[in-house]
C-alpha cells in the first residue's frame, strides 16, 4: 500500500515537474499580435539609420518590437516554409520581415502593396532583418 502511494506522489511530481519546465522553457513566448509596439517608423528610414550609423541604430532599434511600414518589394519563402516579405528602401538593401509561423497568404501575392508591418529587429547583416513579423495594414 504505501508503495502505490510513494509511486503515485513520485508521479504526480513528475507530471508536476515537467509541466513546469515545459512552460518556463520550451514553450513560446507571446505572438506579435500581443506585444507592444516601441518604435514606429518606415522601411526607408529604417534602413538609412543602420546603414550611416549601424552602431547608433542597434542601440535605437535592436530587439525591440517596430511597427514599420513600407512598399513590399517581394515575397519569398525560406527552404524551412517561412515566409517573407522584403519592404523597398530605395538603398542598396531592403528590410526583410521573417513573418510568423501562422502566416498565410493565401494565394495573395503582396508585391507592390505599401504595408505596416509588426516585428522583432535582429539587426542588420546587408538588409534589416525583423523577425516574427505580422501585417497590422
Amino acid at each position: 500500500m504505501k508503495k502505490k502511494i510513494i509511486i503515485g506522489v513520485a508521479l504526480f511530481l513528475a507530471v508536476v515537474i515537467g509541466y513546469t519546465l515545459y512552460q518556463q522553457f520550451l514553450s513560446t513566448g507571446p505572438t506579435m499580435a500581443k506585444r507592444d509596439t516601441e518604435v514606429k517608423t518606415n522601411a526607408q528610414e529604417l534602413f538609412e539609420a543602420f546603414e550611416s550609423d549601424e552602431s547608433a541604430a542597434n542601440k535605437q532599434y535592436l530587439n525591440k518590437v517596430l511597427e514599420v511600414q513600407g512598399q513590399v518589394l517581394s515575397m519569398k519563402s525560406s527552404d524551412t516554409g517561412k515566409y517573407y516579405l522584403e519592404l523597398e528602401t530605395m538603398g542598396f538593401g531592403v528590410v526583410k520581415c521573417t513573418m510568423e509561423e501562422s502566416f498565410d497568404p493565401n494565394g495573395k501575392d503582396w508585391s507592390g502593396e505599401i504595408i505596416k508591418v509588426k516585428g522583432e529587429c535582429l539587426g542588420y547583416l546587408l538588409d534589416v532583418q525583423i523577425g516574427e513579423a505580422i501585417i497590422i495594414e
